[in-house]
């Protein structure tokens, strides 16, 4: 858990990137001691555009860093007005509107260096990656994340070095995308049938001991500070928060039930 996320204004415009369904832009902010910072921000105003959003990409970002777990660090950046006005070229029509639509604080993650690229899909992973795609197998479980799959990963590759990303799916329970889970039944998990990492995994509930003495960390106090951590400016905060904060507890109260419906729905052999 970070002592603080930093808080960043936004300073120069860079590009969209990508050409996903929401399309995060690239935007540069200056840092306190001086330089600047590339920064990958969620914007809003795309036509999925949902206030649950940037609330269920904090909380995953932040029991992700608690878990120990490869994601890119997570941070707020601040749309101002004059950065709208002035840093983004006349002729960037969507840029412009999409940060009008996006003033205040927006979820970032920090812009990962040169050398990542989309994990290859139809491709075996280096065996040295496989531990670190058991564990994304069950924290996409355990966060009802049904949107990395072996057709979308939201997963960047350097060499054996794994960085995922993208959780504004996270918690879908929370628009009945996925029902309400039972977090001890194996149907609950049902969705992770198409889970980018299932076809390299096997039922083996070892692979997942070292995120679960991971959970030892974590307790009441530390989802009071993900709460905390959520802008009040976030019209989702009380809206979504308290359904997420309910289930991460169901979760926490019985990992071990949890962690074997997880591993039950992986193949036998």
């Amino acid at each position: 858990m970070p002592n603080t996320l930093p808080s960043l204004a936004a300073t120069r415009w860079i590009e969209f990137k990508g050409s996903g369904r929401t399309r995060p832009a690239v935007i540069a902010c200056d840092l306190p001691d001086g330089g600047e910072v590339e920064c990958v921000v969620k914007l809003s105003g795309h036509q999925e555009s949902s206030p649950h959003q940037p609330v269920c990409e904090l909380v995953a970002a932040l029991l992700a860093l608690d878990l120990k777990l490869p994601v890119a660090e997570p941070l707020l950046v601040e749309i101002s007005p004059e950065f709208v006005d002035l840093a983004i070229p006349v002729s960037n029509t969507e840029a412009k509107n999409r940060c009008q639509e996006s003033l205040g604080l927006t979820f970032a993650t920090r812009h990962l260096p040169g050398g990542y690229s989309l994990l290859p899909i139809g491709k075996p992973p280096p065996k040295a990656m496989i531990p670190e795609l058991a564990k994304l197998y069950a924290f996409d479980g355990i966060i009802q994340n049904a949107d990395r799959t072996q057709r979308n990963s939201n997963c960047l590759v350097k060499g054996s070095e794994l960085r995922f990303f993208d959780h504004d799916l996270a918690f879908g329970f929370l628009l009945d995308i996925l029902g309400p889970p039972n977090v001890t039944d194996v149907d609950s998990y049902s969705f992770l049938s198409n889970h980018l990492a299932k076809p390299c995994l096997q039922r083996d509930r070892e692979q997942f001991e070292s995120l679960q003495n991971s959970f030892t960390a974590i307790d009441e106090a530390t989802l009071n500070e993900y709460r905390n951590f959520i802008p009040d400016s976030w019209s989702g905060k009380n809206v979504y928060f308290p359904a997420i904060e309910t289930h991460l507890n169901s979760v926490f109260s019985e990992l071990d039930s949890v962690l074997d419906a997880i591993t039950s729905s992986l193949p036998s052999s």
